[in-house]
């Protein structure tokens, strides 16, 4: 049985999505349980659509109750006084059992700019602790700036649309500490066999973003992938492993 390492979902519902697109920390257990995944990515949509410190709380409770669940926590900069000190916001997350940050520059109005979020990036820089970004928060040419600046992070761009392939291969091929999930809409034919063709293997990421999807679609992509066995057992599960275990505490 292929070990999954999920390496994003989210508690709670957003605004623009169906009824059914909810989940509680039971419909999230159940859906572990379902699908056999070891460790999963837990993040809010309260602490991206309401507000961070609030929805970063209801993770971290939330982990408590399943230990299965690994917390994503939402972070910005200190630009208008509201986490303090980077270092020190970024310290008490990760004592809190964060092993990944969520950033999400739209959502907040944030400029990239280092004048902006600089202090912020040196601090989990320093701490090589894995930043997930979707696609709807920011273009892929700009995350791909952000990874250029800051080699010691590991960045995943998450929920590619299939459009930006095109792109996306020259960028990943000079660019080794940027990762992509195959969350859905990432539905490229055949693309994480191409990903892994051109010596992707290692910066592909299993990811389901459940309630947004279910995961039995994304598994069946990346089961009926025609690659090696090995190969699969990375994107399911080692790739995600590696990153979270490299946190420096």
């Amino acid at each position: 049985m292929l070990k999954l390492f999920d390496g994003r979902i989210f508690l709670g519902r957003d605004h623009n999505l169906d009824s059914f697109q909810f989940s509680t920390i039971q419909s999230i257990k159940k859906m572990l349980d379902k699908y056999r995944v070891e460790k999963a990515i837990l993040t809010s949509f309260s602490s991206f659509r309401f507000d961070f410190k609030f929805g970063n709380e209801l993770i971290f409770e939330a982990v408590k109750e399943e230990p299965r669940l690994i917390p994503c926590p939402v972070v910005i900069p200190n630009s208008a006084g509201e986490t303090g000190d980077e270092e020190e916001f970024i310290e008490n997350l990760i004592k809190r059992g964060a092993r990944c940050v969520s950033f999400h520059p739209k959502s907040f109005g944030l400029s990239i700019d280092e004048k902006v979020c600089g202090r912020l990036f040196k601090a989990i820089s320093e701490r090589s602790l894995p930043v997930i970004i979707s696609a709807e928060e920011l273009e892929l040419e700009k995350v791909a700036f952000l990874a250029e600046n800051w080699p010691d992070i590991p960045f995943i761009y998450s929920a590619m649309n299939y459009r930006q392939a095109r792109n996306l291969y020259p960028i990943l091929e000079k660019i080794k500490n940027l990762h992509i999930d195959i969350a859905p809409p990432n539905c490229i034919n055949e693309g994480i066999e191409e990903m892994v063709k051109r010596g992707f293997v290692n910066q592909i990421i299993y990811a389901s973003c459940f309630p947004i999807s279910e995961p039995g679609a994304v598994i069946s992509y990346l089961m009926y992938a025609k690659i090696t066995e090995e190969e699969r057992e990375k994107i399911a599960f080692g790739n995600m492993d590696r990153l979270v275990k490299g946190v420096k505490k």
